[in-house]
């Protein structure tokens, strides 16, 4: 059976570790090397049993019955990826310990790596993520970054982290940078990355600390930056402080530095707070429109303006509220609610009932274009969520309509703070949905149709209600720190 069979290849792993460890100090003994006998026996056995596995036709490790269905599950593409644990510590053991692997082998092993950072327990996956940094090809990397690096879970970031640190790959040092100005990323794991990150891509390594170099981190990050870009810039040949063409030239650069982070701090004074890429797309907000001003009522089209503000907002809205929605799906608590309303049969009857019932609302009944269209695709689809498929909530309108939902003090479909929010009132959380959905859709407006200086209030009004959102989730957060809590339960108000 496949579970003893998980037990089995657990032992034969850890004693093979365990002598492994002994056998460095104390080789030449004479009971290690009986043990050592053994464990080769014991080996060879579960290499015959593997390749036979490998032989048989179908899916590895399945009898072929539908009793095993419940250790299957769909990826993005809606296959069954089964669970494989015999071939997935097979796998962890040759590539981590096996450095004479044919091409052939790697692409086998790496495949079922690849397959177990989506269905394998979250022990496995962290040896799992030990075998694809040694194998370092190109989507083994992008498997770790896409289903490691990303996780919820901020022990197994720390030990992902750890474990890219060994990589040399371009991919994996630049995300390793990145991840220096993300708020969820302890200051020891930073400093660790910036002292400890190899210099292999150092052209591309210096560009990603220079981005870093010019926000506003911790003062002992900032120290930590410039030391990584001196270390960096010697490898390159590059002088560290390159002197400016002319005088004019730096005064203009700085001086239109300070116009921008100026203008942004007077509008959300929390702005050290926020995370690199959240600031980065203010400022080429404010970058484009200071430009821009030059122009007059000439033909510059000014809708990425608005763009780079929604993408702002959609970044603060999943670093704020990402973990906890994430958590409350795959713990099925919110399916289970909207399956008796119909959404995983499905009953349209019932679904439309419900969905008639929010558009009603106060407040939301007067968003423009609000979608019951995308309302419905996102709960059907929160209903077929399960573990090992991917499920992302699609920008600022999903979240808006997920907090309609499940966020209200007051619901007779049993829904009531399913996700909390802890708004005073019910109105104040309509009125933070409203300005989201209808800050995406005057974003979807703008990118199709153009924005010129004759809409320059339109302009205004949607920085406004950009850095409103942002506002109210730097609040969330705030009180998140302060609870120690995933659960952002204690804000009041709109103007927190």
């Amino acid at each position: 059976p496949t579970k003893s069979l998980d037990h089995f290849v657990a032992w034969v792993v850890g004693t093979g570790f365990a002598l492994l460890n002994l056998g460095s100090r104390a080789k030449g003994l004479h009971d290690l090397s009986n043990d050592l006998g053994r464990y080769a026996a014991i080996c060879e056995t579960l290499q015959a049993m593997i390749a036979t596995i490998e032989a048989s036709s179908g899916s590895p490790e399945s009898d072929g019955d539908s009793d095993n269905s419940q250790d299957s599950s769909p990826d993005d593409w809606g296959q069954a990826i089964a669970d494989r644990p015999l071939l997935r510590w097979n796998a962890i053991v040759q590539s981590c310990l096996n450095d004479s692997l044919s091409l052939e082998d790697r692409a086998k092993y790496e495949g079922h790596l690849r397959d177990a950072m989506k269905v394998a327990p979250h022990v496995d996956k962290r040896w799992a993520v030990c075998g694809l940094v040694r194998l370092g090809t190109d989507d083994a990397i992008k498997a770790i970054l896409y289903q490691a690096l990303q996780h919820v879970d901020g022990e197994f970031v720390a030990h992902t982290i750890k474990q890219l640190l060994r990589s040399s790959h371009r991919r994996a040092q630049q995300a390793l940078i990145r991840s220096v100005g993300r708020n969820t990323i302890a200051d020891e794991l930073k400093l660790t990355i910036l002292d400890e990150i190899s210099l292999d891509n150092a052209q591309e390594l210096l560009a990603e600390l220079k981005t870093l170099e010019i926000l506003r981190l911790p003062a002992h990050i900032d120290d930590a930056i410039r030391d990584a870009i001196g270390r960096v810039a010697s490898a390159v040949g590059e002088l560290r402080n390159p002197a400016p063409q002319n005088d004019e030239d730096l005064r203009r650069r700085s001086l239109v530095s300070a116009d921008v982070d100026g203008t942004i701090k007077s509008l959300l004074p929390d702005m050290d707070s926020l995370s690199v890429d959240v600031r980065s797309a203010l400022r080429t907000a404010e970058m484009i429109l200071v430009q821009s001003k030059d122009w007059g009522s000439e033909g510059v089209d000014l809708s990425p303006i608005v763009n780079m503000h929604c993408k702002a907002v959609e970044l603060v809205l999943r670093e704020t509220f990402e973990g906890m929605t994430d958590a409350i799906i795959r713990r099925g608590e919110l399916s289970r609610k909207l399956d008796i309303l119909g959404y995983a049969r499905p009953i349209p009857e019932k679904m439309q009932i419900f969905e008639d019932y929010l558009a009603q609302l106060p407040i939301v009944r007067s968003i423009p274009y609000f979608s019951k269209f995308k309302l419905r695709k996102m709960l059907r689809a929160i209903c077929l969520y399960r573990p090992g498929k991917r499920f992302t909530l699609d920008g600022p309108k999903a979240f808006a309509l997920l907090f309609l939902v499940g966020s209200r003090r007051e619901c007779p479909f049993g829904l009531d703070q399913t996700i909390p929010l802890a708004f005073k009132h019910d109105h104040e959380l309509f009125e933070f949905i409203k300005i989201v959905h209808s800050l995406q859709d005057s974003r979807n407006r703008a990118v199709h149709e153009g924005l010129t200086w004759e809409a320059q209030d339109e302009i205004d009004s949607l920085r406004s209600q950009a850095y409103q959102i942002i506002s109210v989730c730097i609040g969330f957060s705030k009180e998140m720190k302060k609870r120690g809590s995933r659960h952002p339960s204690g804000l009041v108000g709109m103007g927190a």
